[in-house]
């Protein structure tokens, strides 16, 4: 029987003018990676993509049935400036993409991780201090004792200052399990998983592979340039201006144009990048709104002083280089036009 696609994971994001995230890999997780083998599934990578082929048949099954059965796979971190161009929000440690349905982006879910530990308890009531930090805002409901060497144990209070839970009860040895946060695994950053099964095989052997999608979100932060210069033109002599272009669309209307003249405590580096270039003069031009992160280019962006044109094509702001205005993060490059 022909190999044919059986199921495709794609992770989406919308830096990439083609939508598919092509910094991204996945890979089987150990015990995927075993199970594949044993289904005669064979995985294979492209940018951003991952499918699945089997062997079908053109009216449907498999050498080797295959069952429902569940899949595991880690989606790999991503390279620097993609992971910085990335939008945090729906990847914490212990995220897991699940199945939400063909043809719609997967959940992002949150993995609750337990710790356990063994407590020796005298008779009584006492406090106990906890070997692991729990989750934050946990009750005493949380905690679970799973296993005791004496009936009529439970834990019946936990104070976080003191990380210790009262336990209440005849004297015992008892296993206790509560949540903590998860910790993420290194090089990985999330976990994504899928369901296959008979139906999966029946549709893909009549040409319609199960697809799956992963959709990452594009960080956004204003645009700040820091203009180093010896020029003496009044503020209001100096603007930022876009001429018209279908590629990233950015403006700079003058309401974030300002002059450093002293340490200003909203704007860290522009008061440090005044103290170390004195006696030049540092001018702040913010954007008028945050852009998206995109591998589309803002090609027209021209700075003038009066009608002098100083710079024709301004360099986009990386994500990488971020500056923090008023406690929120911009994307920021420094400028220097100095006749002197």
């Amino acid at each position: 029987m022909p190999y044919k696609p059986l199921a495709e994971i794609r992770v989406e994001h919308p830096f990439y003018t083609s939508g598919v995230c092509a910094g991204a890999r996945i890979v089987p997780e150990p015990a995927t990676a075993a199970r594949l083998r044993g289904l005669r599934l064979i995985p294979r990578e492209a940018p951003g993509v991952l499918t699945l082929f089997a062997d079908l048949a053109d009216g449907g099954g498999t050498k080797i049935p295959i069952p429902s059965t569940t899949l595991v796979f880690s989606l790999l971190k991503l390279p620097t400036e993609l992971e910085a161009a990335t939008d945090p929000g729906d990847i914490v440690p212990g995220t897991v993409f699940t199945d939400a349905g063909a043809a719609k982006p997967m959940k992002p879910v949150v993995r609750e991780e337990r710790a356990r530990e063994t407590l020796v308890k005298p008779d009584g009531t006492v406090k106990v201090v906890l070997g692991g930090r729990p989750l934050a805002g946990v009750a005493a409901a949380a905690f679970k004792v799973t296993q005791a060497s004496a009936a009529g144990v439970s834990v019946s209070a936990y104070e976080p200052a003191g990380n210790r839970v009262t336990v209440k009860g005849p004297a015992a040895v008892i296993d206790l399990e509560y949540p903590v946060a998860p910790i993420a695994k290194p090089g990985i950053l999330a976990s994504v998983e899928i369901g296959i099964g008979p139906q999966t095989v029946t549709q893909a052997a009549a040409g319609n592979p199960r697809r799956f999608t992963v959709a990452l979100k594009a960080a956004a932060a204003p645009w700040c340039y820091h203009l180093v210069t010896d020029l003496a033109n009044p503020l209001a002599q100096w603007r930022i201006a876009s001429g018209p272009s279908d590629a990233l669309p950015v403006a700079f209307a003058g309401a974030g144009l300002s002059e450093i003249a002293a340490p200003d405590p909203a704007d860290p580096f522009g008061s440090d990048l005044l103290r170390r270039s004195a006696p030049l003069r540092v001018l702040r031009f913010v954007s008028d709104a945050a852009v998206a992160c995109s591998e589309k280019r803002a090609r027209r962006l021209a700075l003038f002083a009066g009608d002098r044109e100083l710079f024709t094509a301004l360099p986009n702001p990386s994500p990488v280089q971020t500056r923090l205005l008023g406690g929120k993060v911009a994307f920021g490059e420094v400028l220097r036009f100095v006749t002197a």
